[in-house]
């Protein structure tokens, strides 16, 4: 399995399990889905959705490191309306933010086959983006995949 591969299907499992009534979505798909169409708008019904943008990563290709590594950038979001309150949309960022809190969580908590590592965590509550059609959390890390001794 390719690196890139190897992240996307760690991504997205984290995200499922953080997020298991949400959505995953992983490219840039993510800006025609942003109506959430399947998707109530208002109060408890709202579903999040987790994006994982397109990203960059640095392959191995000598003896003198131990790992590969990425730059990822992951959206949580929620739809909101133009017409919302502040209050609604704070609302919304702080629930989006313990989302992205609970992903970085959840990714520190290694299971499975793939030994890796993240740093440079950063979230960014974000208000009315995308026409005013969403709110929530930016998160920014860097993922390290070890390689195998």
């Amino acid at each position: 399995m390719s690196i890139h591969s190897t992240i996307v299907t760690l991504i997205r499992t984290k995200a499922a399990a953080v997020n298991p009534t949400g959505e995953f979505i992983y490219g840039d798909d993510v800006f025609q889905t942003i109506n959430y169409v399947e998707q109530a708008e208002s109060g408890a019904t709202a579903k999040a959705l987790i994006s994982l943008l397109p990203f960059t990563y640095t392959l191995l290709t000598n003896q003198s490191g131990s790992f590969n590594a990425a730059s990822l950038n992951m959206i949580f979001t929620r739809s909101a309306d133009a017409t919302d309150t502040a209050l609604r949309h704070e609302a919304i960022v702080n629930e989006m933010s313990t989302l992205a809190e609970s992903f970085v969580t959840e990714l520190n908590n290694q299971t499975g086959a793939i030994t890796y590592d993240i740093g440079n965590v950063s979230l960014e509550g974000v208000k009315q983006i995308y026409m005013g059609t969403v709110s929530g959390c930016i998160a920014s890390f860097t993922i390290n995949i070890i390689k195998a001794c």
